[in-house]
């Protein structure tokens, strides 16, 4: 029987929304869940607690609401699920009830991309001071809810401090999100987006055993990257003095494989870059920083592998690089004389004539290659993949989709601006936006660019409602003006001025639906566009673009025109202090021009040792100057790049933010 003293007030929102979910179910196709749950059977959950809600007492009805406000944002009902927790009165709540107000509350208020305010939430006063009442996993459950959010504001070092107060409450063999392994997963990758500098300065200030050794290792990870022994040294040490440290059950991102990397890494590698021709200067730039990351490492007493130097545009010729101390000088080969011989190290049946290019690969093995890294050209990449095999692990430095199977030795690293355009779709999707407005130049580059950010910012649940493409500059204001509808305000305030025979003052007004737009453009057109954007009273609007906007160098004088621009760039650009970089800025002319280039050849020496580790383990990473990088399902190098935003005329780096473990 109903309970006719039930509070009136609850009667009636109950019956609200009850009336108003029948009417959305009703619309709507019914689709299974990933967890096997319907539509449907959500539903009927819905509304028998609903019908529970009217017959229960006063002080049951609050946990039975809450439980409805849990299933309507399970169900997608986000303003319902608000409108029934705003029928309760927190401070009258249980602290059981009290507790799932506050998980539900913060739940939402991550849904709606309000993360400070899912953190006010998780840290009022009260549950702070009851959740120790709580049994374990409600606590487990709101504490790694606190996690998430610090990760979701970029504050790693607080999420990480969570997760390792909440690692020792989690079981360790479960199939729930809620275990230890997970949880240690996520704590490492919040370490990871620290940089070593910070990490050192956390584990001087850091009393916590266990936290500071997380830490400690973590320090090991980042530093040393092109010195593995120094590595291996320093993990040993910190397993010798952390017997007991929960990353010693299962060493994270890759750190159980350097010791069998350092006894297996090639003793000799060949370079195959164009030295001469058109591409003589990224050729060469990314040649002096394969070699200064090698002569920095054996100063530091690194092993280096012997290195032999190939110019790929004077084809057949081999050139030697300057050797370890260990190498031995040869002298260059005429690779005319080199017998031919094919890629699979079978004799073919008759010989078939290899391409100069892979006479010259074939001539880098036959004297000793163990790895080879190039070529830059993509022609010759197609090269590689037409022979189907390859005798050596081989490190292009480039990338090519869509044609075939690669090499099963062939890795691919690029600086590909693909990468970006996803990134900038993800950090723009954790900051809550959801309709954009693409500018991008008309061209191929344009073209490829701006469709991995449209393809992947529709899998993020974004909408992009304008594309706007520009050619000469003559064309910006219009390429901006066209897709804020700024023609069609001008349009109106004209008819009206023709129906009324009079001149009316008037403002036009941009369309009001696009709350971000991603920019893709040149320093030069970036100066302009920029601009352009507040003169069309967009000014307020966030822009997103991609490292192809920064010309990689302070520039105060004339990036001013680009204050406000978020967009992403590699570490060697936007952290320009070590003694790498300085040192290759005072001792090559124009190195300006190329330094992203030099950020390729080093991280390709940092790479050479790790193809292994990086294919073995999918969590590992290599911290290098172009990102931090990984490998995925086809041996492609990805980047992991930095996030900055102009300010007062330079670039600032800012935090990016964990994406939430679903």
């Amino acid at each position: 029987m109903p309970n006719h003293n039930a509070n009136p007030v609850t009667q009636r929102l109950t019956a609200l929304l009850l009336s108003v979910l029948i009417a959305a179910c009703n619309t709507q196709s019914v689709k299974p869940k990933d967890d096997g749950v319907s539509e449907v059977s959500l539903a009927a959950q819905i509304q028998q607690l609903f019908r529970d809600i009217a017959e229960s007492s006063p002080d049951q009805q609050p946990k039975k609401q809450i439980q409805v406000a849990a299933l309507l944002l399970e169900a997608g009902q986000l303003d319902l699920a608000k409108q029934t927790l705003q029928a309760l009165k927190p401070d009258a709540l249980s602290t059981a009830d009290f507790a799932a107000f506050t998980k539900v509350s913060a739940e939402i208020s991550l849904l709606e991309g309000d993360y400070q305010r899912a953190l006010q939430i998780l840290e009022s006063p009260r549950l702070l001071s009851e959740i120790e009442l709580l049994p374990l996993p409600e606590q487990s459950q709101l504490n790694r809810l606190r996690a998430d959010v610090y990760g979701l504001l970029g504050d790693h070092i607080a999420s990480a401090r969570q997760r390792v107060y909440l690692d020792p409450f989690l079981p360790a063999n479960s199939e729930d999100i809620n275990n230890q392994q997970q949880n240690r997963e996520a704590l490492w990758h919040s370490l990871m987006q620290l940089s070593a500098d910070d990490l050192q300065r956390y584990t001087i200030n850091s009393l916590e055993g266990e936290f500071r050794g997380w830490l400690q290792l973590a320090i090991i990870a980042k530093n040393n990257q092109s010195d593995l022994d120094k590595q291996v040294q320093q993990l040993e040490s910190w397993q010798q003095f952390q017997p007991t440290h929960p990353a010693n059950q299962q060493l994270p991102g890759g750190l159980a494989l350097l010791r069998e990397l350092a006894a297996s890494r090639p003793q000799q590698v060949a370079l195959l870059l164009p030295l001469s021709g058109k591409l003589a200067g990224f050729g060469k730039a990314v040649r002096d920083g394969f070699i200064a990351a090698l002569y920095e490492s054996r100063s530091r007493g690194a092993k280096v592998p012997l290195l032999k130097i190939y110019d790929t545009d004077k084809l057949p010729i081999a050139v030697n690089a300057p050797q370890a101390e260990t190498a031995t000088e040869s002298t260059a080969t005429d690779t005319s004389e080199a017998p031919l011989a094919t890629n699979t190290g079978e004799a073919a049946e008759p010989a078939v004539a290899l391409s100069p290019f892979m006479q010259l690969y074939q001539q880098a093995v036959s004297e000793g290659a163990e790895l080879i890294v190039g070529p830059l050209q993509k022609q010759h990449l197609t090269e590689l993949f037409d022979s189907l095999e390859l005798p050596v692990p081989t490190l292009a430095l480039n990338r090519i989709n869509d044609y075939g199977e690669s090499p099963a030795l062939l890795y691919q690293f690029g600086l590909a601006p693909q990468d970006e355009a996803r990134q900038v779709a993800e950090i723009a999707a954790l900051a809550n936006h959801q309709q954009a407005m693409v500018i991008a130049p008309d061209s191929d580059w344009g073209n490829k660019v701006s469709t991995a950010f449209q393809q992947h910012w529709q899998q993020l649940g974004g909408t992009t409602l304008a594309t706007s493409l520009f050619s000469q500059q003559q064309d910006y204001s219009d390429a901006i003006k066209v897709p804020l509808l700024l023609n069609q305000s001008e349009n109106r305030a004209k008819r009206i001025q023709q129906l009324i025979g009079e001149s009316v003052e008037f403002t036009p007004r941009r369309r009001q639906d696009v709350d971000m737009i991603f920019m893709l453009a040149r320093p030069q057109q970036a100066r302009s566009l920029n601009p352009l954007l507040a003169f069309h009273f967009a000014g307020d609007l966030p822009v997103y673009g991609t490292s192809r906007l920064y010309s990689g160098y302070p520039n105060p004088a004339k990036d001013g025109d680009i204050n406000g621009i978020r967009f992403t760039d590699m570490p060697w650009v936007l952290n320009p202090d070590s003694k790498l970089q300085q040192k290759i800025n005072e001792e090559i002319a124009n190195s300006k021009n190329y330094q992203r280039m030099y950020a390729l050849g080093i991280d390709s020496f940092q790479l050479h040792p790790r193809l292994r580790q990086l294919q073995q383990i999918k969590t590992s990473r290599v911290f290098g100057q172009t990102g931090t990088l990984k490998l995925n399902d086809n041996n492609q190098v990805e980047r992991q790049v930095l996030f900055a935003e102009i300010k007062n005329s330079l670039p600032e780096v800012s935090p990016v933010a964990n994406r939430r473990a679903e």
